[in-house]
């Protein structure tokens, strides 16, 4: 998008986008013993909507995409909720796996994160022909939002009851779970 829709040179785009997820990957190290504080849920929710607003912020705002200040704040904001994302459904993933086959299960689900990706590139290729960039950015906030919803039903602990009954190994959820 940056540089066939905004015109940014490859050049430019990689010496923004370098720095800034280098920059992004630190604050995702910093929200580690957040999640351990205040859970796992509760940050990956955040991370959520700061995906799901940067997103809708950038597709109302097409008067400002002209501006590289304007673009290089949003693309920061946007990679520092993704980190946030990232770090914290690492943590939540961890904390729900089953005693004795956690190694699989967390496999699983880091591969299954991974295909999300695979299936939003395949799903950008099937719409962008149909959608203009700022209902692209305004679809990316709506799955955020959809992914808020569907976070927001899980229930750490039911999930640590389940648990319990299987592993028979007593104790309350971890406090990413919360």
């Amino acid at each position: 998008f940056a540089v066939q829709t905004l015109g940014y040179g490859d050049d430019v785009y990689s010496a923004w986008y370098g720095p800034m997820s280098g920059a992004a990957a630190g604050v995702g190290v910093l929200f580690g013993p957040a999640i351990d504080r205040f859970g796992g849920k509760r940050l990956l929710a955040i991370g959520i909507l700061g995906v799901a607003a940067s997103s809708l912020l950038f597709a109302v705002a097409e008067a400002f995409w002209d501006d590289g200040a304007f673009v290089a704040i949003a693309l920061f904001f946007f990679l520092i909720a993704s980190q946030i994302v990232f770090v914290a459904i690492i943590a939540l993933f961890m904390s729900i796996c089953r005693e004795g086959i956690a190694a699989t299960q967390f496999a699983i689900y880091m591969s299954l994160a991974n295909l999300s990706r695979s299936a939003g590139a395949f799903l950008v290729a099937a719409t962008a022909t149909r959608l203009t960039d700022q209902m692209m950015f305004a679809l990316i906030a709506a799955m955020a939002v959809l992914a808020f919803a569907c976070l927001w039903r899980f229930n750490a602990a039911r999930h640590a009851e389940d648990l319990e009954r299987l592993t028979g190994s007593g104790g309350q959820a971890p406090a990413a779970s919360r």
